[in-house]
């Protein structure tokens, strides 16, 4: 069985680890981003559209 959760967190790992970050923060998301609804939606959306 494919476990479609997982496979979404890891390509989401590997996306934001090469993310460029400009600036004063760390990361210019909430640290705990999957509290989030909205942003997990957001991250689905673009996970779905490249697959």
């Amino acid at each position: 069985m494919v476990d479609v959760r997982q496979m979404f967190l890891d390509w989401l790992t590997s996306h934001l680890a090469t993310v460029e970050v400009v600036g004063t923060k760390p990361t210019p998301w909430c640290a705990q981003w999957w509290l989030h609804p909205g942003e997990v939606a957001r991250f689905k959306a673009l996970w779905h559209a490249i697959i």
